[in-house]
């Protein structure tokens, strides 16, 4: 399992033992330091990078994360949450699996009575 450096504490508490792609100082990951860790992994299982990181606001480049990944054998994760009704879900459509969730969705409150 390998997991951005960012991403949400869901995630690494799932899998604490993942190796950690690093992001730049702008906050992107680092798409030749994941394709290091791919090689010297062999075939990892899953890759997971958030798609828009919660707290700053930075938009992953999934698409690309997802060519390495599948051109190593991986699947690539995507934690989509902050996504829906901010970004277009189509920044995904290259992942092979995607957590999406309504309670985060913009705009998205009940009205009041």
């Amino acid at each position: 399992m390998l997991t951005s450096a960012i991403e949400h504490e869901s995630v690494l508490r799932a899998v604490p033992d993942a190796a950690r792609v690093p992001v730049g100082v702008d906050g992107v990951v680092d798409l030749a330091a994941l394709e290091q860790l791919l090689v010297g992994a062999g075939r990892p299982a899953l890759v997971s990078i958030m798609l828009a990181n919660n707290e700053t606001g930075i938009v992953q480049p999934i698409a690309e994360a997802a060519a390495l990944a599948h051109r190593h054998g991986a699947l690539l994760h995507t934690d989509a949450v902050q996504a829906p009704g901010r970004l277009d879900l189509a920044l995904a459509r290259d992942a092979d699996l995607v957590t999406v969730s309504a309670h985060n969705a913009a705009g998205r409150r009940a009205p009041r009575r």
